[in-house]
């Protein structure tokens, strides 16, 4: 869900990006959730093509290593997912973006697993507004 709102709201702000989506315990290979496709399709954003990827396993692979190493920034949506992130990659501890400051509150709960549709609802919404923030603050003329 992250990658795609942010593929989407970064076009909205004029800017260009290259998001890939990575899972602390993602099932490689399975499609979005029913109901995070069906909260995105009600702000038209297309979650159909996603595939699951996990951001690491028990013995990381250099692939993901890579895909960590690539990104100029890694969003998070909760602590949890930092904690992943920067021990895989301490050295990149600078550069994890947790959303949910941005959008106003400690962090955005991940609603994967949920069987209600609100939760994604408020997931999506949380980062959207998160990035918006993000995005609208890298647009500003004069910024790098």
């Amino acid at each position: 869900m992250a990658a795609s709102l942010a593929a989407e709201l970064a076009h909205e702000h004029g800017l260009e990006v290259d998001a890939r989506s990575r899972g602390t315990h993602a099932l490689v290979g399975e499609p979005a959730a029913r109901k995070a496709v069906a909260a995105c399709a009600e702000r038209a954003v297309d979650l159909s093509p996603h595939r699951a990827a996990q951001l690491a396993d028990a013995h990381p692979t250099v692939l993901v290593f890579e895909d960590v190493q690539w990104a100029e920034v890694i969003f998070v949506m909760e602590d949890d997912h930092a904690r992943a992130v920067g021990a895989l990659a301490p050295e990149r501890a600078d550069d994890i973006v947790r959303m949910g400051p941005l959008a106003g509150q400690h962090q955005i709960d991940d609603p994967y697993g949920s069987w209600f549709l609100p939760p994604y609802r408020r997931a999506r919404d949380e980062l959207i507004a998160g990035l918006r923030r993000w995005f609208s603050d890298r647009a500003r003329p004069g910024r790098p």
